[in-house]
């Protein structure tokens, strides 16, 4: 995810790293804002009851990674120059568009 936040802010996003209760702050805020509401469905279906947006769901993936790996199919090590080519794409696409707008 660092590597995702670092292409970001090349791209000239200003992405900071915050702190779990100014993060919960935050989404709380968008939360009442009907502008933001929707923009922030994403971040709030994780979101356990008691307002904790620290809920991690551990992968399984054992099956997958034995079935590829008998294929013989390696998956090559995400390069900067990938993330750069995906974030300019997704920014061409509007993904990241102010929604409020």
């Amino acid at each position: 995810m660092s590597d995702v936040i670092a292409s970001m802010n090349r791209h000239g996003f200003a992405i900071r790293i915050v702190s779990d209760a100014e993060f919960d702050k935050a989404l709380l805020e968008a939360v009442q804002n009907p502008k933001l509401a929707k923009a922030a469905a994403g971040l709030i279906a994780y979101m356990e009851h008691d307002g904790d947006t620290r809920y991690e769901i551990e992968p399984v993936n054992k099956f997958t990674i034995e079935a590829l790996y008998r294929l013989e199919y390696l998956w090559p090590i995400t390069s900067n120059e990938y993330l750069d080519k995906s974030i300019s794409m997704l920014e061409q696409l509007g993904f990241f568009d102010d929604p409020v707008q």
